[in-house]
């Protein structure tokens, strides 16, 4: 479905430092002057107008040199951008290769070499590494004609001021050129890099963008499809597998009431976990956050392989828990958002199914009480006429035989309108009153008015909203131990029992009617029996029922809240 695809974008590629190919560029310059120097000296050999004195040595020396620079200019260049030591130490070799190579009668052979060095210091493209670099070769040069005793045959021939200004104007003007083209090719390399990190940064913001509309349609199309179903395990089944088309075939859902967690479906060999038992499952449920693990862990029982992502699903309270176990984009912060979203469109679902199945019981409720207050104004009515109308009939002088029979009537009239009462009283809805005290008071006062015996009720603890669900299935119960009292106990006296504890609600029905064996119905042989212990089941609570025969019976049911 396109959903939470993970990126396959890897790291971008090492580049070349900016300013590399300004030093490989020096690097050739330098290869060409040494070639020129080396052409030089092999027509000196034949002609012998320069003194080249040492010069096989020296320029052997610059080629190793050269051949160091050129197979490690990465690091070169890189400690020349942020130290002065590799320049420090171009200028040393500078310096030994104009003092090691000539004569005495004037300029090194190698005086061009010169020009190299000075180019290689204005790499840095700064005014004053420009001109420290011209002033610094100036001096080499003087230093070197010093020393090989060359100074004064060199100033004889050029003069005082030709000397000075090829020191340094020269120089100068060489470097600052030099500087400025360095500086301008710094600065449009970094002006293009940036344009290309732009470009990158706005690709990969267009690819962004397309992915989050992917994952907002999936997630559309996945709360449609949802929404299209009319049971749980069905709503269940379509996330799942849009999860694991989205390449996360591992993830489950824990249903979540209670506190108590158990997997939805349902699978051979798991059992519902509560909270106190469980220190992941208590942090996602006690404070709703989504919990990251790193590592391997272990969630209501079962294994959990990090990465992995424990999302709750909201509604009211915490109501479910998804997980979800996958690569390493699965931590990642968008991908966290729309497995959230996804948990959202759950939570949804779930809802929208309860509001279904309330909307159908608010119509079976309404229809019920329809038929009760039609039952009741028109049959019960009716049957109360005949009722006071045997009466009457037998107030007066009446034939024995007629009489027994009349009274005989009278009973089964009587009996008829007693049982349609109570009909009506069980039809008549109480479960969408919020206020539970109050609804199993109201209907055990209406129990004992139409059934003529005594009903105590009892409230402990401090009442509190169960729920819905459970609020109509306590009252179910209710009206079916009222039933069995009424129709086979027999009893003079009912006690009713709604106690409030720390972890749940208790409701209790006890008679002193003539009871049962326990034993006939232990496996649940009853129809109203087996449907009260369904719905104490159906919240993951309990259903005990005692009895002896002659002894009364007890019908007791726990739910948690």
């Amino acid at each position: 479905m396109g959903l939470l695809k993970r990126s396959t974008h890897g790291p971008r590629g090492e580049r070349a430092p900016s300013g590399l190919g300004l030093f490989t560029a020096v690097l050739v310059i330098r290869w060409c002057i040494l070639v020129v120097e080396g052409v030089l000296y092999l027509r000196n050999l034949a002609t012998g107008e320069m003194d080249m004195t040492g010069f096989p040595a020296v320029f052997a020396g610059l080629v190793a040199y050269h051949v160091v620079l050129t197979g490690s200019r990465r690091r070169v260049y890189a400690s020349h951008m942020r130290t002065r030591l590799f320049a420090v130490v171009d200028y040393l070799v500078a310096a030994a290769a104009l003092a090691l190579c000539g004569g005495t009668q004037g300029w090194s052979p190698l005086y061009t070499y010169s020009w190299g060095s000075i180019l290689m210091t204005s790499l840095h493209g700064t005014w004053p590494a420009a001109v420290a670099g011209a002033l610094s070769m100036g001096v080499i040069q003087l230093a070197a004609l010093a020393f090989r005793g060359a100074a004064p045959a060199v100033l004889a021939a050029n003069g005082e001021a030709s000397l000075v200004a090829v020191l340094t104007v020269d120089y100068a003007v060489v470097a600052v050129v030099w500087m400025y083209a360095s500086r301008t090719a710094f600065r449009l390399r970094r002006a293009v890099e940036e344009s290309e990190r732009g470009r990158e940064q706005l690709d990969r913001a267009v690819r962004e963008l397309d992915e989050h509309t992917r994952n907002v349609l999936a997630i559309h199309r996945i709360r449609s499809a949802m929404l299209g179903r009319s049971r749980m395990a069905d709503v269940l089944r379509v996330a799942l597998d849009a999860l694991s088309d989205a390449g996360f075939p591992g993830a489950r859902v824990w249903r979540v009431e209670d506190g108590t967690a158990a997997l939805m479906p349902p699978e051979g060999g798991t059992t519902a976990t509560h909270a106190e038992d469980d220190a992941l499952l208590a942090r996602v449920t006690g404070g709703g956050e989504t919990v990251t693990l790193v590592e391997d862990a272990t969630f209501c029982g079962a294994l959990v392989r990090a990465p992995a992502v424990l999302v709750p699903v909201l509604g009211e309270g915490v109501t479910g828990v998804l997980v979800v176990e996958g690569g390493e984009s699965l931590l990642s912060e968008q991908t966290i958002e729309l497995l959230s979203l996804f948990a959202a469109q759950i939570a949804v679902a779930r809802q929208h199914l309860r509001l279904l199945e309330r909307a159908g019981e608010f119509a079976v409720a309404q229809e019920r009480n329809r038929m009760a207050l039609e039952l009741h104004d028109t049959v019960v009515q009716k049957l109360y006429g005949a009722n006071l109308l045997l009466d009457a009939m037998l107030g007066s002088e009446l034939p024995d035989a007629l009489r027994a029979d009349l009274v005989r009537l009278k009973a089964g009239v009587a009996g008829a309108l007693t049982d349609l009462r109570f009909s009506v009283l069980e039809w008549d809805s109480l479960a969408w009153e919020d206020d539970l005290p109050h609804v199993v008071e109201r209907y055990s006062d209406e129990f004992s008015a139409l059934a003529h015996v005594p009903v105590d009720l009892t409230v402990c603890g401090r009442p509190r909203d169960v729920g819905a669900d459970k609020r109509k299935d306590l009252l179910c119960v209710l009206q079916e131990a009222l039933g069995n009292v009424w129709c086979h106990a027999r009893a003079s006296h009912v006690e009713v029992r709604l106690a409030f504890g720390e972890h749940g609600v208790t409701l209790a029905v006890a008679d002193d009617g003539v009871g049962f064996d326990e034993g006939s119905v232990t496996h649940g042989s009853g129809a109203g029996l087996r449907e009260m212990r369904g719905r104490g089941e159906r919240h993951a609570g309990r259903l005990s029922v005692q009895s002896t025969p002659g002894g009364g019976a007890q019908v007791q049911v726990w739910l948690p809240c």
